[in-house]
């Protein structure tokens, strides 16, 4: 029953190697080809005939022949052996190839054959070319996005898009920008000259053309985000009559695009809103462009689009700033203009004091507080004047600023004035904030100094607006990033799932326990691996939140039922009466199993992890107390940022992610914890909808 179970026909044994998508021969030890199936024979373009009998050689390229029979003879030492060729076909032209040979054995162990893979690489390759140019792409968009972030003003901004879409291969680029109106209010270029700049200005077309040029009737000339207008197009040619400057490149240079061909794409908000247009032309390798092509130029010029709207809200922010300045200017010339009178018009000086919406403080030259305004004690965290006035004012600045407030103090009496300095500043209840003073010196009739006035304005709110700014872009362009390579990623690793099932369904009964042992740790880092893939993924994504009324210990039995929990670590769960709340179930599940897994990750040794609930107005309060190692200091303003990790494994997106759902809910995560004793990670959610809660919950992303 064995032996007959291995005598195959000679038929059928070329019906199972037609079955193999590789292409699969058997060879003699001289190297003659004894079989081949169809897969080889279309590899090398020859029928049967032509290839069962040849030397195998035969179809190798000769320069590679003798490097062939050296393979072919450590094969015969060795037992396999693998190296790549140039292979040939029946016309004589090449291909690059991997060939694989395993040497084939009798019943008695001496050797009766080899058998040997062919692989044609030519597709490989291409991915791997693809992929390196896609990288550079990629790199050099990085690049463009870091220097668009790190400058705030609009014309530098509009260059640096341009100069970045240049070196991608198109030599001249045009960004216009627009109003509410599509109409054009302003061009900046890349590749063209000043007449031709001027040209463009005077033949601006109005914003009714654009509307049209971007809407239905354009869409057939879409690819992706632009539009590619072929000039051999006769519509084009009509609609495109003037406002264009011809290209001076010769048609004879190009291969398939016309040197006046139109490429143009809006550029929009990710509410819809037009801030401007993109056109770019004679590409450098003269192609017409594909959907393909343009995809990782389209995600840029949605990024572009931010970083000229955030150009304009820097732009207003400083325009604010200066209209601050300049009125801080006419209070202190009007308060110098006021000094003769000083001590005649207290009850005047004090209505302007607490008129004004600025800080308002009045000392001797040795910086004494003599007077304040109403605005000071208020941001000064003060209940009556007698906790400013007598006291010095370096009192209020932190330690940190004293000794240059001290020199600054100085100079004021020298100079007489000294505008919009930033210090960091102190209330009585010792909160530190960010202040911007201007001071100025008061003189008596003679002109001498005796007092000098300050005005202090908190700036904390302007200083989160820009912290805001450039969070939103660097998470901007970290989101999608994260979708450009969890995409790219996914595809190889589909690839690798299934080159490993095929091997271990096809050579599984052939294999030992090691190899075994290998492809089940190939599986579990692909598992791995995809779980980072579907984490940079899900950061990038809107969040659509499915909200029930469920309580939170019945979240948390369903959280910890599917999770493996160490013996050495007890958990207290005492939410049992907690309140319903309205969330959805399967997020804010996802959110605990993260919180309770860097938990236990946190007591390596064991310990005990206390959850908690408190409801507190309209919130609920669920805590995560263990007595793990704590987290340090210097990590405690990373937690939570994109990538940042102090674990062996992982990406760090976990809590990025967890953040995120929460706040999709209207709720917050705060987290405090101390070295060596533990942390305690709070999870804040609303018990009950509200338009607040709404209002919130679409201001990150979540949407029912």
């Amino acid at each position: 029953m064995a032996a007959s179970a291995y005598a195959f026909s000679e038929k059928t044994l070329i019906n199972i190697l037609n079955s193999i998508d590789e292409g699969m021969f058997l060879i003699g030890l001289d190297g003659t080809v004894l079989e081949a199936n169809d897969a080889v024979l279309k590899l090398h373009q020859v029928s049967r005939d032509e290839c069962v009998g040849r030397p195998l050689e035969y179809f190798v390229n000769p320069q590679d022949r003798q490097r062939f029979r050296e393979s072919l003879q450590l094969a015969l030492s060795k037992g396999v052996i693998r190296d790549e060729i140039r292979a040939m076909r029946r016309d004589r032209s090449t291909f690059p190839a991997e060939l694989t040979l395993s040497l084939l054995r009798g019943d008695s162990g001496e050797p009766i054959g080899i058998v040997g893979i062919i692989q044609d690489r030519t597709q490989r390759i291409r991915a791997q070319q693809q992929i390196e140019k896609t990288t550079s792409e990629l790199t050099a968009l990085l690049k463009s996005s870091t220097e668009i972030i790190r400058t705030t003003d609009l014309h530098e901004r509009l260059k640096v898009i341009a100069q970045a879409i240049h070196g991608l291969g198109w030599q001249r680029v045009l960004i216009t920008l627009t109003d509410r109106n599509w109409e054009t209010t302003d061009i900046v270029s890349v590749g063209l000259t000043q007449e031709e700049e001027k040209y463009l200005w005077e033949h601006r077309q109005s914003g009714d053309v654009w509307r049209q040029r971007l809407g239905p009737k354009f869409n057939p000339y879409k690819l992706g985000e632009f539009y590619y207008l072929p000039w051999s197009d006769p519509f084009v040619r009509n609609h495109f009559k003037t406002g264009t400057v011809n290209s001076k490149l010769p048609k004879e240079e190009m291969l398939d695009w016309d040197p006046q061909d139109l490429l143009y794409a809006p550029l929009r908000l990710p509410e819809g809103h037009l801030v401007g247009r993109i056109s770019i032309d004679d590409p450098v390798d003269g192609r017409r462009p594909t959907k393909e092509s343009l995809s990782r130029l389209g995600l840029f010029v949605h990024q572009a689009a931010v970083a000229i709207e955030n150009a304009f809200l820097i732009r207003d922010l400083e325009t604010a700033r200066n209209q601050i300045k300049e009125y801080a200017e006419q209070l202190e010339q009007k308060v110098e203009e006021r000094t003769g009178d000083l001590r005649k018009s207290q009850e005047k000086l004090r209505s302007i004091f607490d008129a004004s919406p600025d800080a308002i403080l009045v000392t001797d030259l040795s910086g004494k507080i003599i007077e304040c305004s109403q605005a000071a004690l208020e941001i000064m965290e003060c209940e009556k004047r007698g906790d400013l006035v007598g006291k010095s004012a370096f009192e209020f600045f932190a330690e940190r600023n004293r000794e240059r407030a001290r020199e600054n103090l100085k100079e004021r009496i020298e100079k007489g004035l000294l505008k919009s300095i930033e210090y960091t500043c102190l209330t009585r209840k010792k909160r530190e904030f960010p202040a911007e003073i201007s001071a100025s010196v008061i003189r008596d009739a003679l002109g001498n100094p005796v007092a000098l006035v300050g005005i202090m304005k908190d700036i904390s709110e302007r200083k989160r607006m820009e912290h805001q700014l450039l969070t939103t872009e660097r998470l901007a362009a970290i989101g999608e990033l994260a979708t450009m390579v969890g995409h790219d990623l996914r595809n190889p690793l589909t690839g690798i799932v299934g080159a490993a099932y095929f091997l271990k369904m096809k050579l599984g009964s052939q294999m030992g326990k090691k190899e075994l042992e290998m492809l089940e740790l190939i599986e579990k880092d692909i598992e791995y691996s995809n779980k980072i893939v579907n984490d940079l993924l899900d950061f990038s994504r809107d969040i659509r939140l499915n909200r029930v009324k469920i309580s939170v210990s019945s979240i948390l039995k369903e959280t910890l039922s599917h999770m493996q929990i160490p013996k050495k670590v007890r958990i207290s769960n005492q939410t049992g009466k907690a309140p319903e709340i309205f969330v959805d179930s399967h997020q804010m599940t996802r959110v605990f199993e993260n919180v309770i897994k860097n938990s236990i990750d946190a007591m390596p040794k064991g310990g005990k992890l206390e959850i908690k609930s408190e409801k507190k107005d309209d919130w609920l309060h669920v805590a995560f107390k263990d007595s793990g190692e704590g987290i340090p200091k210097e990590n405690m303003n990373k937690l939570g940022n994109p990538l940042f990790t102090t674990k062996a494994k992982g990406v760090g997106m976990g809590l990025a992610i967890c953040r995120r759902l929460v706040e999709a809910h209207g709720g917050s995560i705060s987290i405090k914890s101390e070295h060596k004793v533990g942390t305690s990670v709070t999870v804040t959610l609303p018990v009950e909808l509200n338009s607040q809660n709404e209002k919130e919950r679409r201001a990150f992303g979540g949407e029912k």
